[in-house]
């Protein structure tokens, strides 16, 4: 019998090791494409494509080249955590930032301009994570997928995300009672918003109803099309940046990692990555 956990004995032969591998990286690959054929299969289901909020959305085109003071900044909030794909320490490019950071920059920069997200970088090394302590450690499906990705990768996303921020906080292009991704906001700012709603609510005699969902793999279900029609249509990104956003979802590989061996490659068609830092 194959014991489904993320610590298969090393005495395991490599045949019955790799089919333990080649299974995580199917349960995993196979569980979003059920979930993907069940949210498509509906033919009541409406499309995707929502219309903008706004008539005409600011435009966005051309990403701010990045200061030494920003990618340093980056490179030092970042954990010391050893991506898999980096020959590199991470403490050790911290160390050297002084050196490294007008070299890093010079990456970032090229990536940035040419619109082009090198194919290196979206390559990313599964570990299944445990979702729960008590849960089964032999059954896959207690497993999440976090993704291990290099440290470059995550600086050129980290430079991006600072560029679109500023343009959906400058432009309000934000939803008012979102909380998450928001600087100073948190579950807790999201809770105190709904206790103050019920609240209010009570006190004018109201009725009020609270609808809470739960998306199953919502991140590893994520449609690249709709996500690069909503960032043009509701965001105003265009150009040079709408580029980038495409190269940077397209031909994302990744494979399962059990200790130290591996799966073989897959090539993922949806989601966007989810790391851990």
């Amino acid at each position: 019998m194959l014991c489904y956990t993320t610590n298969p004995p090393h005495h395991y032969p490599p045949l019955l090791l790799a089919l333990y591998l080649q299974t995580a990286l199917l349960f995993f690959t196979g569980k979003i494409s059920k979930l993907r054929l069940s949210l498509t299969s509906n033919p009541a289901t409406s499309s995707p494509h929502s219309p903008s909020p706004t008539a005409t959305p600011p435009n966005f085109s051309v990403f701010t080249p990045a200061s030494e003071s920003k990618v340093h900044k980056i490179l030092t909030n970042c954990p010391n955590k050893q991506p898999d794909s980096d020959s590199i320490l991470t403490w050790h490019l911290k160390e050297c930032s002084s050196v490294l950071v007008p070299t890093i920059i010079n990456i970032v920069s090229l990536s940035i301009i040419s619109s082009q997200f090198h194919p290196t970088l979206e390559e990313s090394v599964i570990s299944p994570l445990l979702n729960k302590l008590t849960c089964n450690k032999e059954e896959l499906y207690n497993y999440r997928p976090s993704s291990n990705l290099s440290l470059i990768s995550k600086i050129i996303e980290r430079v991006v995300k600072s560029c679109l921020m500023d343009h959906l906080t400058s432009n309000g292009l934000l939803s008012s009672h979102q909380s998450a991704y928001c600087k100073h906001h948190s579950t807790e700012t999201a809770l105190l918003y709904i206790h103050d709603h019920f609240t209010s609510a009570i006190e004018s005699q109201k009725v009020s109803c609270l609808c809470l969902l739960d998306l199953p793999a919502a991140f590893d279900t994520i449609d690249h099309d709709i996500l690069i029609t909503c960032l043009s249509s509701w965001f105003g990104i265009h150009g040079s940046v709408l580029s980038w956003f495409k190269s940077h979802l397209s031909s994302r590989c990744f494979r399962v990692k059990c200790e130290t061996d591996l799966s073989s490659w897959y090539i993922s068609s949806c989601g966007v990555p989810q790391a851990l830092s």
